[in-house]
């Protein structure tokens, strides 16, 4: 399958005096790396600079390394990719309901032309990625008003504002924290709120936690920030 929109060549843009010319590669898949539908799938929300920082300067809490400096790193995920397409494939199948890359696309090519621009800064080497294993305990509460800070970093571009969701990124993301709430009354009746809430932001939609939300290692996200987070929320101890 070929996560793609439509061939480079036909993506035309009218210049000044009506001519049409073909956009450059690099400046395409940069478009392509802000464009939810570049996974191929219409109900996708999401963008590869939804978790990923393209700029220097960019201050959101996001689960994923900056792209700048991507290109040149010997391996992605903590180690267990060693492609940068099986990285990008990774993305497009587990949380931007796509298929993987089509390596003789142009939309792809384009999408590493665009990559290839922000090499030569920017952290190069292996970075590490730690997956909290269990969540054993709700973390001791934390600082509400750093919560409210880390929610507006973290959380506000998808879910929208605390209560009410004003400005939500993506349709189906839940209201938090009380729809979230809700929903894990439902779903895991068993479990407090905060243990589903700790769960679902360390594991995304591994551990039969399910959804398309990417997980927080604790390089992305630490434990103090998150225990801020539930206090803002009030759902810890």
């Amino acid at each position: 399958m070929t996560a793609r929109l439509v061939p480079l060549g036909l993506l035309l843009l009218a210049a000044a005096c009506g001519a049409q010319e073909a956009l450059p590669a690099a400046e395409w898949g940069e478009r392509l790396a802000s464009y939810p539908r570049f996974s191929g799938s219409p109900s996708n929300q999401v963008a590869c600079t939804t978790c990923h920082a393209v700029a220097a300067g960019d201050e959101r809490i996001l689960p994923g390394y900056s792209l700048v400096g991507a290109i040149d790193r010997p391996s992605f995920w903590g180690g267990y990719e060693t492609d940068l397409r099986g990285a990008v494939d990774a993305c497009l199948l587990y949380f931007m309901k796509g298929q993987r890359l089509d390596p003789s696309a142009p939309d792809t090519r384009a999408l590493y032309d665009y990559l290839a621009t922000l090499g030569g800064a920017g952290e190069q080497g292996a970075l590490p990625v730690t997956i909290v294993a269990a969540i054993d305990e709700v973390l001791p509460p934390g600082d509400s008003e750093r919560g409210a800070v880390v929610h507006r970093l973290a959380c506000a571009g998808c879910h929208g504002e605390a209560g009410t969701g004003a400005g939500r990124g993506v349709d189906d993301a839940p209201v938090l924290p009380d729809q979230a709430e809700a929903e894990a009354a439902v779903l895991f009746p068993d479990s407090p709120p905060a243990v589903v809430f700790m769960e679902k932001v360390r594991h995304g939609p591994f551990f039969l936690v399910g959804g398309n939300m990417p997980f927080y290692s604790l390089e992305a996200l630490s434990d103090e920030d998150l225990a801020a987070l539930l206090t803002f929320f009030g759902l810890t101890p």
